[in-house]
């Protein structure tokens, strides 16, 4: 609080920095997100340099944690500072490693920050052991967060979940009762790397034993080439009357940054010809009926 006027100053400087960097193209979203993330990292450390005792541990923990901030933060301009980057790849997997390690990094980091600023609340009254039980909770509750979504995104991912639902519908004639519909939708195959979670998924819709499998888009990122080394997966893919696409968002090729109007058509024609090669009947603003029985 006693140096007020000089954090009004600094925060002039950053905002003179931001708008520089602005006019000289630097994303100012990206920028703008940097500006948070480095709020949150003060104030983090902040409050848990409080906690450590010795000025050789401070050290220690400052050099540590600093250390660690500007390795995240450079890889995180690295990855987004400039849009067309991401934009132009069909290799996903550094960006999903820097969002799911910012991911780690940040969100307990808010928690240690709102309980740090709440503890300056009994800092002022004067309460320094509940100012710091307050800091020692936020650490707690913040680790215990960051390793719970270390596990749910590590070992989430290779869940599959089934959802079972069964449709009453009074009128339905009775040769159409019990029949079995599958549906399937966001594979994005450009971000599995390889075939062993589609393998899982061919084999869980298999054992079902569906009547009909309907996909129902976003087969791929943004590529025609994510395609490729998926299809004899998708090709196992077995319904007794058939199975049926349609296509979703990012199959239209919007997400990228084309050459030329050509190449986005050339890219679109073979994610048809590639979904079609996989065994889908495709469905373009069309209906399509199936015969079961009579």
């Amino acid at each position: 609080l006693a140096g007020s006027s000089q954090f009004m100053l600094k925060f002039h400087y950053i905002r003179l920095f931001l708008s520089f960097s602005v006019m000289r193209g630097i994303s100012e979203g990206v920028l703008m997100v940097t500006g948070i993330i480095l709020i949150v990292e003060i104030l983090a450390y902040l409050g848990i340099i409080q906690l450590v005792r010795g000025k050789l541990w401070k050290r220690r923990v400052s050099v540590l944690y600093w250390s660690a901030t500007i390795i995240l933060i450079t890889f995180w301009l690295i990855a987004f500072l400039d849009p067309e980057k991401i934009r132009r790849t069909s290799d996903y997997r550094f960006f999903y490693f820097i969002i799911f390690t910012w991911t780690l990094n940040f969100i307990p980091k808010v928690l240690w920050s709102v309980f740090f600023i709440f503890s300056l609340l009994f800092r002022l009254l004067k309460n320094k052991i509940r100012s710091e039980v307050i800091l020692l909770s936020g650490l707690v509750l913040g680790t215990g967060v960051m390793f719970t979504l270390g596990l749910g995104i590590l070992a989430g991912k290779k869940v599959i979940r089934t959802e079972e639902i069964e449709l009453k519908i009074p009128a339905l004639p009775e040769g159409l009762n019990g029949l079995k519909v599958v549906q399937l939708s966001d594979l994005h195959l450009g971000g599995m790397g390889n075939d062993r979670f589609l393998r899982r998924c061919v084999d869980r819709v298999n054992s079902m034993d569906p009547d009909l499998i309907l996909f129902t888009g976003d087969m791929v990122n943004n590529y025609h080439q994510e395609i490729d080394g998926f299809k004899g997966q998708l090709k196992a893919l077995r319904a007794r009357y058939g199975k049926f696409a349609v296509l979703g968002n990012h199959d239209y090729g919007d997400y990228t940054d084309w050459d030329s109007p050509a190449d986005k058509e050339r890219n679109f024609s073979l994610i048809l010809e590639k979904i079609r090669g996989s065994g889908f009947r495709l469905l373009l603003n069309q209906s399509s009926q199936v015969r079961v029985g009579d």
